[in-house]
């Protein structure tokens, strides 16, 4: 089987990185090891500086498994902050919106096409809602067997206010959830 590479408690990468497995194992035959599979990979992005990093991860996996891959984009159809909802309320939120959804929908097919390898079946998708809701419903409509995502978004402060988008698909996922940390920077 192309990809797959048996290991005792999960599954090695050939980069040598180890997915647990959380669910009942299926195993081969012969040797008993337990064996994964993936058929279709779900990584979600926010186009940040790290979004590059996590979408070449998810492509070689897509590659190394023939799985098919969704990058998804999730514009978040509500502030935290009342004074700026009214005053998009005044401009028309759903004319915000929906020029925010085209612009990053623009952006998402440009990291694809950059990131693109001829022998991966991509897709992209831009949903409007709660990004960890929409990233958990998309996984489960999709049957998604693995969410590729990057351990970095795009402020600190999101985490703050809203909680963690990660921590969040993390506890709830209806599959396996591979997190890639951002490459250390050389400042400092």
């Amino acid at each position: 089987m192309r990809g797959a590479y048996p290991f005792a408690h999960g599954m090695r990468s050939a980069e040598g990185a180890v997915f647990p497995f959380r669910t009942g194992p299926r195993y081969d035959g012969e040797s008993r090891r337990v064996v994964i599979s993936l058929s279709h990979i779900l990584c979600p992005t926010d186009l940040s500086e790290h979004s590059a990093d996590v979408i070449g991860a998810a492509v070689q996996l897509a590659d190394q498994f023939q799985a098919k891959l969704t990058l998804l984009s999730v514009v978040e159809d509500g502030f935290p902050h009342t004074e700026i909802y009214r005053a998009l309320s005044d401009v028309g939120i759903a004319d915000v919106i929906g020029g925010l959804s085209d612009q990053i929908g623009k952006d998402l097919t440009e990291l694809a096409d950059r990131q693109r390898d001829p022998a991966v079946d991509m897709e992209t998708m831009v949903l409007v809602g709660n990004p960890a809701k929409v990233i958990l419903a998309t996984a489960a409509e999709l049957q998604a067997d693995l969410i590729v995502m990057g351990s970095l978004g795009r402020s600190s402060l999101d985490v703050a206010i809203l909680g963690s988008v990660v921590e969040k698909v993390l506890r709830k996922a209806p599959c396996h959830v591979l997190v890639v940390k951002a490459a250390a920077t050389s400042a400092g």
